[in-house]
């Protein structure tokens, strides 16, 4: 692995040190480990703490500033693998002024609500956690049969959804338009694909249900299971009782 040591004598001048746990957070990794999907969010925050409690044109002012600071301080340093490019990279996206409007404005978003779903067990069936799961979805195993929920915002649920019925999906059966089950109303697809094992059907549903919307896909995993011909009734009995609680973020 190629790593970026940080030179004792290239430190940052003091107009620039706020910057300096992110180019200790990504020194000793590759360079393609450094991307827009890893490195935008540490550098927002930062970028966020730098212009705390200034008004739009004082923080695009400050911005500025420190675009300017940080290619005088790169070109002096001549060090290609440097991470702080990648700060300058961004700094080139757009100009100061639209850098601090979105800063501010990603800032001043209220936080996203926690979703907790809620649903009746079927008789038998027990809860698995998922590690690093949530209180928005739930595991459940029933005589060697999978079934994954969760609740999600609702275009995630069409999108979930919608990506089961494209070509690759291999279903031999058409989607039912639309399923009822009590409050719970939504679409169903059978699938039947090739698994390990050979053949196995498979479900996905998109609900609406009372609080919210979820995506749930049933499969077998047990190898007791006839992966063409289990039930999923038991299942589906309990799908009246699906619902979603939003709370708050706290302040």
């Amino acid at each position: 692995m190629n790593k970026r040591p940080l030179s004792k004598a290239s430190q940052l001048p003091e107009r620039l040190r706020y910057l300096q746990p992110f180019r200790r957070k990504f020194a000793s990794r590759r360079p393609e480990d450094l991307n827009e999907d890893s490195g935008a969010a540490p550098l927002m925050a930062l970028l966020s703490k730098r212009i705390h409690g200034l008004s739009l044109p004082e923080a695009a002012d400050v911005l500025e500033q420190d675009r300017a600071a940080l290619d005088q301080w790169l070109s002096a340093l001549g060090q290609q693998g440097d991470p702080l490019h990648f700060v300058q990279g961004f700094f080139l996206t757009a100009s100061s002024d639209e850098i601090a409007m979105l800063i501010k404005e990603e800032a001043e978003k209220p936080p996203e609500p926690t979703l907790c779903l809620h649903m009746d067990l079927p008789v038998g069936a027990k809860l698995r956690r998922v590690p690093g799961g949530t209180e928005s979805g739930k595991l459940v195993v029933l005589k060697g049969v999978w079934f994954a929920i969760d609740a999600l915002p609702k275009e995630a649920v069409d999108n979930l959804f919608d990506a089961t019925l494209g070509p690759a999906c291999g279903s031999l059966a058409p989607p039912v338009p639309e399923v009822h089950f009590g409050p719970a109303v939504g679409r169903k697809l059978v699938e039947k694909r090739e698994g390990c094992q050979g053949q196995l059907k498979q479900i996905s549903n998109a609900l609406s249900v009372p609080g919210g919307h979820v995506f749930g896909s049933i499969s077998p995993i047990g190898k007791k299971v006839d992966p063409l011909n289990w039930d999923e009734t038991p299942f589906e009995a309990c799908f009246h009782t699906l619902r979603v609680e939003t709370q708050p973020q706290p302040p």
